[in-house]
């Protein structure tokens, strides 16, 4: 499938994307990866982020990131969330766990992932962060493989989402209008949500209420994990707070 009728697919017909999705090879994904990855990057790149005042980068401290530091902080923020997230996500899905359940199990993973941030050894800290995201995706592969695959095709492919509204973002921040800037962010949002929504149930038998649970915690834990990387020295101090901006 190429990108362009890929694209064509998922905005028109999601459900008969949704099963295609399954048949294409990794290069796909690879190259669907990489050009809206690129879309994004750039638009983050040339935008001025001095608006709204109170999300600017002047207000977070981020003092005229370099494009390396801005591809960085994405690989990474990339690698956290199809590692962690999508795998906490995949484990919901799977066992098909009460609330209750899911608040324990959740917080154990939660729990497991926040060992860095409180070993004062700087290596062992430094090894932790690289080795956790990689063995939960070793436990996705081989426990939960096939709701994993779909959940991380699905991830990669609202990319094209983020790259649709990447450019109309960067509008809405350079005219410094702001009922333009929020009712963008809104439609942006509610696509994602929606197109996220279709693509679970299209696979998964599951309420929305359901897979809003499911979602919960993990999204948690994730921006948690975001937010530390602020307050640990693994990244420069521009790149631990472009991870939250990703």
């Amino acid at each position: 499938m190429k990108i362009s009728s890929a694209i064509k697919t998922f905005l028109i017909d999601n459900q008969k994307y949704s099963k295609l999705i399954m048949e294409e090879k990794p290069s796909f994904f690879i190259k669907l990866l990489l050009f809206t990855f690129t879309i994004k990057i750039f638009f983050l790149y040339i935008s001025p982020h001095n608006f709204p005042e109170e999300l600017s980068f002047e207000k977070a401290g981020i003092i005229s990131p370099s494009l390396w530091e801005y591809i960085i902080a994405g690989v990474f923020s990339i690698y956290l969330y199809f590692s962690i997230l999508l795998t906490i996500l995949a484990f919901n899905i799977k066992k098909e766990l009460s609330f209750l359940k899911i608040f324990i199990t959740n917080t154990f993973f939660g729990l497991i992932i926040l060992l860095p941030f409180v070993v004062k050894i700087k290596t062992i800290s430094i090894l932790l962060i690289l080795s956790i995201p990689f063995l939960f995706v070793m436990f996705s592969l081989k426990k939960i493989k096939d709701e994993y695959l779909y959940l991380l095709k699905m991830s990669i492919s609202l990319h094209i989402i983020t790259a649709i509204f990447s450019p109309l973002l960067y509008i809405g921040e350079i005219s410094e209008n702001e009922t333009i800037y929020i009712i963008i962010n809104l439609i942006s949002a509610a696509f994602y949500f929606i197109y996220y929504i279709k693509m679970i149930k299209s696979r998964f038998d599951l309420s929305i209420p359901r897979i809003l649970i499911y979602s919960l915690f993990p999204s948690v834990i994730y921006f948690i994990i975001s937010f530390l990387f602020t307050k640990i020295e693994f990244f420069s101090s521009n790149i631990s707070k472009l991870i939250i901006y990703q």
